[in-house]
């Protein structure tokens, strides 16, 4: 095929499937006609289903490709968008930071590190170390060592600095699959409300987290379990009235450049697959009920009535 017949058009085999019940999608790119649509291949066990192929149209063609928006993802697209690279960045969520912003991570790790005398030794800098400056100086950061930031300013930051350097971002777009020239990745599927699109790049960066894209692309990879949690935020915990007859202290969390606002992190379980979408969606309501639950509980408590469920992590 020629370069610019495999610019023009992507023909997908195979892939996710995405159905659609009592609504039209015939103004979207990928929609479903009789021709296309998927079909059982076992229709009495439903098990496997073929998705015909189909033309997908390319939404643009770049120089460098970011998949993932967090602290990574944003500080490569960045970087590389200032060399006067043309840089598209595409995030699942509708926010840059990743589990920094959307998980409620909030200390930024790690910025300093202990040197040979234990002392703590500044370590991050660049523009890991502009994102803290920033946040700093709109007084949304406490802390020297691993500053602790407002999730929200975090969010406003990273735009502004990705604004700044001229990426093109794709919100609300998630990288479904790879286009492989040979063991060469020449683009991604992304999945978004507009439909499947192709975006062509010399150049593709995984900050997925997970590896996605090497993995979609046939790399060898090793998966592990791990504690999963869902951190929250507390709000009014500057209305606590330790004179409060019958009032204990209790454990809420650490303090955050609000004064009015605590985050509480979550350990969570152990040995859980993050890979496992029935899994991850079992533990994030039985977190929540978990949050909910307890903060009702701590407002009964002597001393502690105002304070609140100011939210739930977006991420596990």
């Amino acid at each position: 095929m020629k370069r610019r017949d495999f610019v023009s058009r992507v023909i997908l085999t195979g892939g996710a499937l995405s159905l659609g019940i009592g609504c039209k999608r015939e103004n979207r790119t990928g929609a479903g006609t009789e021709e296309n649509m998927p079909v059982l291949r076992d229709a009495a066990s439903g098990r496997m289903i073929r998705e015909p192929e189909r033309e997908i149209p390319v939404l643009a063609e770049t120089d460098v490709l970011v998949i993932g928006g967090g602290p990574a993802g944003t500080a490569a697209a960045i970087a590389a968008s200032r060399t006067g690279a043309d840089t598209y960045l595409v995030e699942r969520y509708n926010h840059l930071g990743g589990l920094w912003t959307g998980g409620l991570v909030l200390p930024l790790l790690s910025t300093h590190a202990l040197d040979r005398h234990k002392r703590q030794k500044k370590v991050i800098f660049g523009i890991g170390e502009e994102m803290s400056k920033r946040l700093v100086d709109l007084g949304m950061a406490i802390h020297e060592v691993n500053p602790v930031i407002d999730p929200e300013a975090g969010k406003f930051v990273l735009d502004e600095m990705i604004r700044e350097a001229g990426v093109k971002m794709l919100y609300h777009s998630w990288a479904s699959n790879v286009i492989m020239d040979g063991n060469v990745i020449r683009g991604v599927f992304i999945e978004s409300k507009s439909g499947r699109m192709a975006v062509l790049a010399k150049v593709v960066i995984d900050c997925t987290g997970d590896g996605d894209i090497f993995h979609l692309a046939g790399d060898n990879y090793d998966t592990m379990n791990y504690a999963i949690g869902l951190v929250h935020r507390l709000g009014n915990v500057d209305r606590i009235d330790p004179d409060r007859p019958g009032y204990e202290k209790k454990n809420l969390g650490n303090p955050t450049p609000l004064k009015s606002v605590n985050w509480v992190n979550m350990w969570g379980r152990e040995n859980q697959d993050a890979l496992d979408v029935i899994n991850l969606s079992n533990l994030q309501m039985d977190y929540r009920r978990e949050i909910w639950n307890s903060v009702q509980e701590l407002r009964k408590t002597p001393g502690h009535e105002e304070v609140f469920l100011l939210d739930t992590a977006s991420q596990l």
